[in-house]
């Protein structure tokens, strides 16, 4: 099966690496928590996770998801049980593979878990999603898809370029490929899920500039295409 990977993307050549790199050590951006769940399903048209502590009000969620559909699929709509409203930043596809990147502002709290559900228009043989909330970012500002074919010998993939326009920004790259979750997070970044060929990473940055979300793809593959996003949000 050629695969194309979900959220995070192949360098093009003349792309190269950011151009500004590192995390900032007193970022006012900080991820407060994480939770990913993956599923071979049979037919579903949506899958939930729980983010699970308590939301605090006025904070960032993004929501990377991904499915094995028809080449017509699409995100029908991302929703939570505290009544957020989520927004598409990015979506990557290739073939049945897809990948979205969705995301909410000034979220609502609550002392209850919430459930964070995803939803698609066909149904699916694969599901994957990653639940993120982060302190101090309130807006998107840039984003950015990319794709690409593979080598037969370990290569990278990248989301291609975007421009930052904040002092401190976050970014958070998704990649699909073959490489189930052998794929590793590009310089700088963190690992925030790897499995069913999807990976999802992020990154604080402390400056304006270009950059780029990159993976690396240990296991060549000669025929295969990947398929990468970035989303930046400050």
């Amino acid at each position: 099966m050629k695969w194309f990977v979900l959220f995070g993307i192949l360098c093009l050549a003349g792309c190269g690496t950011s151009s500004n790199s590192g995390n900032s050590p007193s970022s006012s951006i900080k991820l407060m928590q994480s939770t990913s769940l993956s599923l071979t399903t049979y037919g579903d048209r949506s899958i939930s996770e729980t983010l699970t502590k308590n939301v605090v009000s006025g904070d960032l969620i993004v929501v990377a998801f991904y499915c094995v559909g028809g080449p017509t699929q699409s995100a029908v709509s991302v929703t939570d049980s505290l009544g957020n409203f989520y927004q598409q930043a990015v979506e990557i596809q290739n073939g049945a593979y897809h990948a979205w990147i969705y995301f909410a502002t000034n979220v609502k709290g609550g002392p209850v878990q919430d459930v964070v559900t995803a939803i698609v228009s066909q149904q699916s043989t694969q599901f994957s999603i990653v639940a993120l909330e982060y302190s101090g970012a309130s807006a998107l500002d840039a984003s950015q898809t990319n794709s690409g074919p593979m080598t037969s010998d370990s290569t990278t993939s990248s989301s291609g370029i975007a421009v930052t326009h904040y002092a401190e920004e976050l970014i958070v790259g998704v990649s699909l490929s073959d490489q189930l979750n052998t794929t590793m997070p590009g310089s700088g970044f963190t690992n925030q899920f790897a499995s069913n060929y999807l990976m999802v990473e992020d990154k604080i940055v402390s400056t304006t500039g270009t950059y780029d979300a990159e993976f690396f793809l240990p296991t060549g593959c000669p025929l295969c295409i990947w398929e990468a996003a970035m989303a930046t949000f400050h």
